[in-house]
């Protein structure tokens, strides 16, 4: 059993034991002398309290052998070891598991040189934890520990301010993240880290499918005007143009770029009621019109998707019928075409004599 020993008149935090786990979390990087802390004997050995006390020598006491398996190995048999720290999460509602599993969850009692053993050792729970939370600029985070940070862990963030306390700069996001998991073994942070901005400044706005044509820095000024275009195949809604304001705030409002639909569809005999567009922002409607003796056939008006594309199917203009007469032609007889649509031609032929 290796002792930890740190600087003089006090110790260095423990390592996680493999057998044991104190009964009080802490955070504390360092302990003085004569502290004492409580362990209790892991699940798979015999439920044992005992203290472990830094010493003189900035050392921990020897606590070897405080811990007896629980499990007898006889042919055959298994253990099967799970952990059950849970979490509530109040955000998803979900159990998260506070700690993941170490090694193998389950071991076997194997034969091996004329005895039996177990073919493993068992597997530990270690408390999930995240990396040390982004650096900002300008700024820094409170934590009541800054190298260790456990699931749970809150840290707050504040900007700089003056050699007399002034306010210099202006905290712009979430003020605090905690630490979090997503798949219940690799700790990360809620969110992103604030920023701390320059009062009466703001941070380029940034806009999915547009281009900022203004001035490419990295600071406005209080009342800057930045301007935006939309990308080929996008339409604007809202403001071009738009100010820098106070908390690192745009007005009147960003734009938002939505995909456009191109010119709609052309008809043989018929026309559309935008002859004159390029684009078309989602929910534009265009109607069509067939020319003099053509009907037509289908919707009389198509609407722009979000999708970019036109609803419904475009229409079709049809030749109107002229109305159909009976053969009487007296002495003759009329020859009829396939059909009666407009430009067919009746033919009337005299009968001989």
């Amino acid at each position: 059993m290796s002792l930890w020993s740190w600087s003089p008149g006090q110790c260095k935090a423990p390592e996680q034991l493999p057998f044991a786990k104190p009964l009080r979390l802490f955070n504390e990087s360092e302990f003085p002398i004569g502290t004492s802390i409580k362990y209790e004997c892991r699940p798979g050995y015999q439920k044992r309290v005992f203290s472990m006390k830094c010493l003189q020598n900035s050392v921990w006491s020897s606590i070897e052998n405080m811990c007896k398996r629980k499990y007898l190995c006889t042919e055959n048999s298994s253990v099967s070891i799970k952990h059950l720290f849970r979490f509530w999460n109040s955000d998803t509602y979900d159990l998260i598991s506070l700690y993941q599993l170490i090694g193998h969850s389950s071991i076997s009692c194997i034969i091996s040189d004329n005895t039996v053993v177990w073919d493993d050792d068992p597997p530990i729970c270690e408390t999930i934890h995240c990396e040390p939370p982004p650096d900002i600029a300008n700024g820094d985070f409170l934590s009541t520990n800054r190298e260790y940070f456990p699931y749970a862990t809150v840290v707050t963030y504040r900007c700089n301010t003056g050699h007399r306390g002034e306010k210099l700069y202006e905290l712009v996001g979430n003020p605090s993240i905690y630490c979090t998991s997503e798949d219940n073994r690799v700790g990360t942070w809620s969110d992103l880290p604030p920023q701390c901005i320059v009062l009466n400044r703001c941070t380029p706005p940034d806009i999915e499918n547009a281009i900022r044509i203004s001035e490419n820095k990295s600071l406005f000024f209080l009342y800057e005007t930045v301007r935006f275009i939309c990308k080929p195949g996008f339409v604007m809604e809202g403001p071009s143009n738009v100010y820098c304001q106070r908390q690192n705030k745009w007005g009147p409002e960003l734009p938002s770029c939505t995909r456009a639909c191109q010119a709609p569809p052309e008809i043989f005999h018929g026309k559309h009621s935008a002859r004159n567009k390029d684009s078309f922002a989602p929910g534009q409607e265009v109607f069509y019109s067939c020319e003099p003796g053509y009907e037509l056939q289908g919707a009389a008006s198509l609407r722009c998707t979000p999708q970019g594309d036109w609803s419904p199917a475009a229409p079709r203009c049809e030749g109107k019928s002229c109305a159909d007469f009976l053969d009487q032609l007296p002495n003759g007889h009329v020859l009829f075409p396939i059909s009666l649509q407009l430009g067919a031609k009746v033919s009337f032929v005299c009968d001989e004599g």
